[in-house]
């Protein structure tokens, strides 16, 4: 399994809010090379549960409530996925630790280069 990359991003930026429907995404499909690999992993980094299996061929990772994301398996190239998530900064910092133990490497930007630096 190939090295995990993370975008560490201040936890206190925060995008003009807009008059918008309140709608929530409940789940997406993440394709993995390794689902049972990826996810474990994932929710490891993010302290969340997660498991195995589930109803299809998904190893789901319970990020909170109202959002699942569920990995599946794919043998072909995929694209780069970038998600973020809003945790407090205590979780923040919590996250960043396991990263940071876990020997991911992460940047400041999404775009720059692997900095190893947060708050850019």
């Amino acid at each position: 399994m190939s090295k995990m990359q993370a975008i560490i991003v201040n936890p206190e930026f925060d995008l003009a809010r807009r008059n918008v429907v309140n709608i929530e995404l409940d789940h997406t499909i993440v394709l993995s090379h390794d689902k049972l690999a990826s996810a474990k992993l994932l929710a490891e980094l993010l302290g969340v549960p997660w498991s195995p299996t589930t109803l299809g061929p998904f190893a789901p990772v319970f990020v909170s409530e109202g959002l699942t994301l569920d990995f599946i398996r794919a043998n072909e190239d995929f694209p780069v996925y970038h998600l973020c998530f809003r945790v407090s900064q205590q979780k923040f910092d919590d996250i960043l630790s396991r990263i940071k133990l876990a020997g991911i490497f992460y940047r400041s930007s999404v775009c720059g280069p692997v900095d190893m630096r947060i708050n850019t």
